[in-house]
């Protein structure tokens, strides 16, 4: 009897213990079923709809164009330039109308070529020439107002050892220009030769690449050189590496975000001292992120340069980085990597968005045979990326597909 009794004690303890484990179980998968569920909640989606097309007759094929905000007509508008053939900007509303153009001839007959230029408003537009210090400021008819030069206003011991491009406005009369440091007035070595690529590409590893200054008031000028050892930064080693780019940037009210083909971060820098705040890593799934900087030696000096222009083609890189001030988003366009057997195809690239803190929000890869993706612009009612024809007619008659992001 006393058996019985222990063998019913014991079952009942098992199955108690059962019932509490049961309970256990149910109440883990409970927890990890609504954790999952407010993840799932919580976590946010980017989409893109396609809400119409703006197509710009502008009789050329364009080099260079970009949405800017006018003052005059207090709304935005979009600007097409041709810097090489036509020599002139052309400026339209979104409905497709030509406001008005303004030539740039009188570049070409200083013997200059342009290299980037800002569109202040209508009647004030800042021109940088090619490879050169020398700045005009052109009226809205291409008169010539004032010619600078930046030689003259930047003192220090960079002087005459730079070339500028890449010219912005970043408030209270300062531009921001990228420099490319060619070298000192003091060193005559000869070109094409190792010594100069070891001398030229080592002093350009550690020299700043960006500089701000005044240029309409001179006597104030308080020019201020940012982003030292940029290139020291991205490739992280004692090599002798070559890059080759125009160095990209977005601007904000409070930053630059300096980005490089050859890195896979975005630098992260204060606009008003161009100094490193942070670095940004970008991710993508199963790529690597960065062309691979190609290292000199007497051995392979004659032909690197091609080894350079196929890593550009086929690596992956951050190929943008745009800015969504009226949704607090930033794009980041990557290009995939691409098989050099495909020379010519159509590459594809994934747009990358985060919000303000860089905190990854969602991947957007659109249609490759549709969409130039690496052609966005921001605007109000959404962001515009140009539509690609194959028809030679439609060269001079950019397509542009407004997309309503939603998020």
């Amino acid at each position: 009897m006393e058996s019985k009794r222990s063998i019913l004690k014991i079952n009942s303890t098992v199955n108690k213990d059962l019932k509490g484990g049961k309970f256990f179980l149910l109440l883990i998968s409970f927890i990890l079923f609504f954790g999952t569920f407010l993840s799932c909640k919580n976590k946010k989606h980017v989409k893109f709809t396609a809400v119409k097309e703006y197509v710009f007759k502008t009789d050329f094929t364009y080099n260079r164009s970009k949405v800017i905000y006018s003052k005059e007509l207090k709304k935005e508008i979009i600007y097409f330039a041709d810097i090489i053939t036509k020599k002139k900007i052309s400026f339209f509303n979104f409905n497709g109308l030509k406001l008005y153009e303004t030539p740039l001839n009188h570049i070409y007959n200083c013997g200059q070529e342009i290299g980037s230029f800002e569109v202040l408003n209508k009647d004030s537009i800042v021109v940088l020439s090619l490879y050169s210090d020398i700045v005009f400021l052109l009226n809205k008819n291409g008169v010539c107002k004032k010619t600078i030069y930046l030689d003259s206003l930047i003192c220090d011991v960079h002087k005459n050892s730079n070339e500028y491009y890449n010219i912005n406005y970043i408030g209270n009369n300062r531009f921001l220009f990228a420099a490319s440091w060619l070298g000192s007035d003091t060193i005559k070595i000869p070109q094409n030769t190792f010594q100069y690529y070891e001398y030229f590409f080592r002093n350009l590893t550690i020299r700043p690449k960006l500089v701000s200054l005044d240029i309409f008031n001179p006597d104030k000028t308080n020019f201020n050189w940012g982003f030292d050892s940029a290139y020291f930064k991205i490739s992280k080693d004692n090599k002798l590496n070559l890059f080759f780019e125009n160095n990209k940037y977005e601007i904000t009210d409070k930053n630059i975000f300096f980005y490089s083909w050859y890195s896979n971060k975005i630098y992260k820098l204060n606009r008003g001292t161009q100094k490193l705040e942070k670095e940004i890593i970008i991710q993508q799934a199963g790529e690597e992120i960065g062309v691979k900087p190609k290292h000199i030696s007497k051995e392979n000096q004659n032909y690197i340069f091609d080894s350079i222009n196929i890593g550009l083609q086929t690596e992956a890189s951050i190929t943008k980085v745009v800015f969504d001030k009226y949704r607090n988003l930033f794009y980041v366009i990557i290009a995939h990597k691409h098989d050099i057997k495909f020379k010519g195809k159509d590459r594809l690239y994934t747009i990358i968005v985060y919000d303000k803190d860089f905190e990854k929000i969602d991947e957007i890869t659109l249609d490759k045979e549709k969409y130039s993706s690496s052609i966005l612009y921001v605007c109000k009612q959404g962001i515009l990326i140009q539509t690609k024809s194959k028809k030679i007619e439609d060269h001079d008659k950019p397509k542009f597909q407004l997309f309503k992001v939603d998020y």
